[in-house]
């Protein structure tokens, strides 16, 4: 993307911010000059012609950047994200994709359900509990998601995707920035049976994790049973 689009995406993403913001009655002093400022910016690029225009909307999309810097110190009720406060580090420690458990770890290769059986029955269980709480998470950001954090997220991932961008685009299943089929080009088929593999291994370890609980269950009930005699 040239820089001139990558601009006025830019400036886009300002006029977002400012409607997102609405902190004319807030006490946050810096943020509601930053958002006056940045307001004021848009409105002189827009205005702007000939050899004024570039610089214009240059020192426009600076101040938009400054702006969107600033989108976790200014006050709470204020931050354009706030919504997705609580998801963003939880999805980073319980990604059913990774190979590393989320409860415990051991190598993988060190596993031998000859030498503990019980050992490998927990394994299958942390992948399984992070399925369900991926999935669960995912429903949770779609909820709190509206059309105007959809937009401001789409732009703020062209002009450079931070950590908490792209792990909340991973939330909403608009990315996976560790296997993005799309960035392979082979085409819509594979794409799709992508997905369906993925949604394939997750009922793989929610099947584990019922026998695994039925198991436990009886155990217990047996358990019930002999403390009671």
């Amino acid at each position: 993307m040239e820089n001139s689009e990558i601009q006025n995406e830019v400036i886009e993403l300002g006029k977002l911010l400012v409607k997102e913001l609405e902190l004319e009655n807030s006490v946050d002093t810096l943020g509601r000059w930053m958002a006056h400022y940045v307001a004021e910016k848009i409105a002189a690029a827009k205005k702007a012609e000939g050899i004024d225009k570039p610089a214009a909307e240059s020192e426009c999309a600076k101040a938009v950047l400054d702006l969107w810097n600033h989108r976790w110190t200014m006050q709470y009720r204020h931050q354009p994200l706030k919504d997705f406060t609580r998801l963003l580090e939880l999805l980073r420690q319980i990604d059913p994709e990774t190979f590393d458990p989320y409860y415990f770890r051991f190598a993988a290769e060190k596993k031998k359900v000859e030498d503990n059986v019980w050992l490998v029955a927990a394994y299958d269980i942390d992948k399984a509990a992070r399925v369900c709480l991926k999935y669960m998470l995912t429903k949770a950001a779609e909820a709190v998601s509206s059309t105007d954090t959809k937009a401001i997220l789409e732009i703020a991932e062209v002009i450079g995707a931070d950590p908490d961008i792209m792990v909340i685009q991973t939330l909403l299943g608009n990315k996976d920035y560790e296997l993005d089929p799309d960035d392979l080009k082979l085409g819509d088929e594979f794409n799709a049976d992508f997905g369906q593999e993925s949604i394939r291994n997750n009922i793989v370890y929610l099947d584990k994790l019922i026998n695994h609980a039925e198991e436990i269950k009886s155990k217990l009930n047996d358990e019930l049973g002999l403390s009671s005699n």
